[in-house]
């Protein structure tokens, strides 16, 4: 890792084991077996006949389960300003298994993504279109290989970046 005086993180990109759909897609499921279990061990109580206890038991199922975004990250790419050059570092979860409910998740250093030197020549969206890209195909190798990375945010702000003012090369 390079001296963090000289480093200057601008982004942060979240790795998951699972794309949403397919987390909140197994939470449903999850919570469709939960209730059909509550109705067994009711005696064949439904929801219509006692609303109540199935709205509090699916509230604590959904609360217990949890939400994607920030309880499901495995991992988190560091996008960081050297010089003129754009880098990535990894950071991703020591659990020898990732599971869906890890309460006691520890990230450590994995290494470097990537690194691309910026020249002059280079518009704005071609820096953007060359960070973006680089992140498609890394997300195809290990460490990311059969995980999530999630690039909404960066796609949603990085076509409008001045990436030359941003790196300090106008």
């Amino acid at each position: 890792m390079a001296n963090l005086d000289f480093q200057r993180y601008f982004f942060e990109i979240g790795i998951y084991s699972h794309s949403p759909e397919i987390f909140y897609q197994q939470q449903q499921e999850g919570l469709e077996q939960h209730l059909a279990w509550l109705t067994q061990k009711s005696g064949g109580l439904t929801r219509e006949e006692v609303p109540d206890s199935f709205a509090r038991s699916e509230e604590d199922f959904l609360r217990r389960y949890g939400g994607w975004r920030y309880t499901q990250a495995i991992g988190w790419i560091r996008l960081y300003i050297l010089g003129t050059q754009i880098r990535g570092e990894i950071w991703i979860v020591t659990a020898k298994k990732i599971s869906l409910f890890m309460n006691k998740k520890k990230f450590e250093h994995y290494g470097k993504a990537f690194e691309i030197s910026i020249y002059k020549n280079k518009s704005s969206i071609e820096i953007y279109n060359e960070i973006n890209s680089i992140l498609i195909v890394i997300s195809k190798e290990e460490p990311f290989k059969g995980h999530y990375i999630d690039l909404e945010a960066f796609r949603n702000i990085g076509p409008f970046i001045n990436w030359h003012e941003s790196l300090g090369i106008n």
